[in-house]
């Protein structure tokens, strides 16, 4: 999460608005989200699952709840792991809210 602040901070360092690479309409740091541009969130998870050999079990994440959208993983190394794997791989850019929410999957 700290990641993703610091990214947008310092895409708007020198600019009040931005041009959303999805809708291209202009967008302010109140009003942006932070999405991955290439490779996807879901890619990474994917990349991270093959590199690492990670075997899905119950037991690496907890118990789902209501209305809660992702996933939590509960082993604090493997979380460690990831989190470097993420920092090191992802790749950030700003966009609209409306952008973000309605573009393609893949």
């Amino acid at each position: 999460m700290i990641k993703y602040v610091i990214f947008k901070k310092n895409s708007f360092l020198n600019n009040e608005v931005l041009i959303c690479p999805i809708n291209n309409i202009e967008v302010t740091i109140n009003q942006c989200h932070v999405d991955h541009d290439n490779p996807s969130f879901d890619d990474l998870v994917k990349q991270f699952i093959e590199i690492n050999k990670v075997k899905l079990t119950s037991e690496l994440f907890p118990s789902s709840e209501d209305g809660r959208m992702y996933y939590i993983i509960t082993d604090d190394i493997m979380t460690k792991d990831f989190y470097d794997f993420h920092l090191n791989n992802a790749k950030l850019r700003i966009t609209s809210a409306n952008g973000n929410l309605t573009k393609k999957k893949k």
